[in-house]
């Protein structure tokens, strides 16, 4: 179901996330990496497939992944970060 998801629209986060969960569970690591690393080309801030990232790329040896997710996280995550709510007020002034 995942994989016809992906097929059917391979613009859609979720179908890459879902499809990285699927193939993960079955065994699958490096598949599963590398639906990960699609989803986040079409979504590269999503928390959730950064988080995923962190769990996946280290058994393939991808530190470069890694970092990439941290750093990712690290803006994300800031403090300092703007949250929606500050974005909907500055659309609504």
């Amino acid at each position: 179901a995942a994989e016809a998801a992906v097929q059917a629209d391979p613009r859609d986060v979720r179908a890459w996330r879902e499809l990285a969960a699927a193939t993960e569970a079955a065994g699958r690591s490096e598949a599963a990496l590398e639906a990960t690393v699609e989803a986040l080309e079409r979504d590269p801030f999503d928390v959730d497939t950064n988080i995923a990232l962190l769990g996946l790329a280290p058994s393939a040896g991808r530190s470069d992944l890694v970092a990439e997710a941290h750093a990712r996280l690290d803006t994300l995550l800031a403090p300092d970060s703007p949250r929606w709510d500050d974005v909907d007020a500055l659309h609504e002034g």
